[in-house]
């Protein structure tokens, strides 16, 4: 059955995808708040 094993390729694509985005996005939001923690830092000293 191709058909079957081509819709089984798309899942597999986005069930990796997907946690890549959201850990790029929490890397991003990571970074942000320790740049903000940073400069809050450096600024009060």
């Amino acid at each position: 059955m191709i058909p079957s094993f081509q819709t089984s390729r798309v899942p597999l694509a986005v069930k990796t995808g997907v946690p890549l985005l959201v850990a790029i996005a929490v890397a991003l939001l990571g970074a942000l708040v320790y740049l903000e923690l940073v400069a809050i830092l450096t600024t009060n000293t």
